[in-house]
């Protein structure tokens, strides 16, 4: 298994396979992907820092 920063391109990767994610991976935020040995996708974390009011 592979960890690395997401992309941009794989950003779009992840939402056009689930549309639901997009509404959570906005532009201010950082992408963490888990790869398998095929550079497959297995599983990705985002994380964002919440501003308060």
């Amino acid at each position: 298994m592979k960890i690395e920063f997401g992309t941009e391109d794989t950003k779009k990767h992840i939402i056009s396979q689930y549309p639901y994610t997009a509404g959570v991976l906005s532009d201010e935020g950082s992408l963490i992907v888990a790869k398998d040995e095929k550079e497959k996708i297995i599983g990705f974390l985002w994380s964002f820092r919440r501003v308060s009011m």
